[in-house]
């Protein structure tokens, strides 16, 4: 499924937000990663390499375009890329949502911290994030990147 102009828009838009929050950041697109874990070459659609309150970060960030909401297998495969690669953050966004399954995984992901956002029809929840303290929304970017995942 090809992602309409109004998805993009969305999704470039959140992407703006996510690179905004950070103190510096080298951005880094459709690239091949060594993954350190497996040693093979691992695709990243985008890789942001910068600081945050001062301290470092690695974020890796992909966008799944399929006409069914994600599921928890995805976001499985999502987290292990984040582990393989040595990324701090990961943000998955969805052109048709996610599976209650596969929002609570993510919601629940803690090392690394892993952000799914749906970018599909504006009535189409996003899927929040579990955090101590409360919850916010999933295009919390700041808090998300800032601190660590609880």
């Amino acid at each position: 499924m090809s992602p309409t102009g109004i998805q993009l828009k969305r999704y470039e838009q959140s992407l703006t937000r996510l690179l905004a929050a950070f103190d510096h950041a080298h951005v880094v697109y459709n690239r091949r990663h060594d993954g350190r874990l497996s040693g093979a070459p691992r695709h990243v659609q985008v890789m942001i390499h910068g600081a945050v309150a001062g301290l470092p970060l690695t974020v890796a960030v992909e966008c799944r375009q399929q006409h069914r909401p994600v599921g928890i297998s995805c976001v499985e495969h999502f987290v292990a890329k984040l582990e393989d690669l040595g990324a701090d953050r990961g943000v998955l966004y969805s052109c048709a949502g996610f599976t209650v399954a596969a929002g609570n995984r993510a919601a629940h992901t803690h090392d690394p911290a892993v952000l799914a956002i749906s970018i599909g029809e504006p009535a189409a929840p996003r899927i929040p994030r579990q955090r101590r303290g409360g919850s916010g929304t999933s295009a919390d970017y700041a808090h998300f990147l800032r601190y660590p995942a609880v």
